[in-house]
């Protein structure tokens, strides 16, 4: 279910599994090492079996499940992120999406924004506020998932001024590239879906607003203009062309446009055109 929402995200499309596809329950949190490993059962059950939950024990599961309701465990990182996955199935996308699994369309900007703030608030009662301490994880972590929880609220402001949308997108990029440098191993988890999404937004904004191919001697703009030249020159450098093929591709038609807009090369009706 997670990777289908960002499968979608990513090729601007509706997910493919609906509601009705799926029992599956929401995964409980655990630390590995509570984790049953005296059984003799496989894991995975062997071809042909069937697979009985009820013969995989758990140690002390009710004191356990008891104790983690209000604790980070090695695996609270992973829930919040399908937390919120599971959330944006309801946000995110068509009406006839909605309407095909019983979700309430949600066509105001201001609604849309007061969902996000609700899921920030859920995410943060049930994991965000547990995540303390300086080690290195959870410090990662911590900060990927309010970058996360950013990128999507600034999605959901989309109809506020275009100054307003130009800071957030510098704001979330500027975020996630700091975040990404410090914790290189770790990258992958916001490089995509934080970094690519913000900096597609950004050459959107320089294709779309009026005058904004000429920066003039505003300073957010120009600020703005050299953080996407800097994000996508990196892009190019790890060869992301590779790794999301699809978004990368748009990146790139729009950051041309972009600059063929503030060369004055490109007539003001092309991209209408072409829109």
């Amino acid at each position: 279910m997670t990777v289908d929402v960002q499968y979608a995200e990513v090729m601007k499309t509706d997910p493919i599994i609906t509601e009705a596809m799926w029992t599956t329950k929401f995964p409980r949190s655990f630390n590995d090492s509570e984790l049953d490993a005296s059984s003799e059962l496989p894991i995975p059950p062997r071809t042909g079996e069937i697979f009985d939950p009820e013969t995989y024990t758990i140690q002390n599961a009710n004191s356990c499940c008891d104790g983690h309701e209000n604790s980070r465990t090695d695996i609270s990182f992973a829930l919040s992120r399908i937390e919120i996955m599971h959330a944006l199935r309801r946000h995110g996308f068509s009406e006839q999406f909605c309407l095909n699994n019983g979700y309430e369309y949600i066509s105001k900007s201001t609604a849309r924004v007061q969902y996000i703030n609700d899921l920030v608030n859920k995410v943060n009662q049930k994991y965000l506020q547990f995540w303390k301490g300086n080690d290195s994880l959870g410090f990662f972590e911590r900060n990927a998932m309010k970058i996360i929880l950013s990128k999507y609220l600034m999605l959901a402001k989309q109809d506020e001024p275009a100054r307003d949308q130009l800071r957030d997108y510098v704001q979330v990029i500027e975020a996630a590239v700091g975040l990404r440098k410090t914790y290189p191993k770790c990258a992958w988890l916001v490089r995509q879906p934080v970094e690519l999404d913000a900096l597609e937004l950004l050459w959107e904004y320089f294709t779309m607003q009026p005058g904004s191919g000429q920066l003039g001697s505003d300073a957010d703009k120009q600020h703005a203009w050299k953080l996407a030249e800097k994000a996508t020159e990196s892009g190019d450098r790890d060869n992301l062309a590779s790794c999301y093929p699809t978004q990368w591709s748009r990146i790139q038609k729009l950051c041309n446009r972009a600059v063929e807009l503030r060369s004055g090369q490109t007539p003001s009706g092309v991209l209408e055109q072409e829109n």
